[in-house]
């Protein structure tokens, strides 16, 4: 049960960084963006499915910066 608890808060806590990145890309703090997807990737390096979707909205927010 205390496993499950641990689990599924370090989803919440991934997917606020998550949605927080994506508001600051929306917002074009590009470098902020970055930051906040790195840290949601800090969270659980395991978590393969919803580190995939950091690394893609990293990268894109890297991009738009370099552009």
């Amino acid at each position: 049960m205390l496993m499950t608890i641990v689990f599924l808060q370090k989803i919440r806590s991934i997917e606020r960084a998550k949605e927080d990145g994506n508001n600051a890309f929306r917002n074009q703090n590009y470098d902020e963006a970055i930051a906040l997807y790195t840290a949601g990737l800090a969270i659980d390096p395991l978590a393969d499915t919803l580190n995939a979707v950091l690394y893609s909205n990293r990268a894109a927010a890297y991009l738009s910066v370099r552009w």
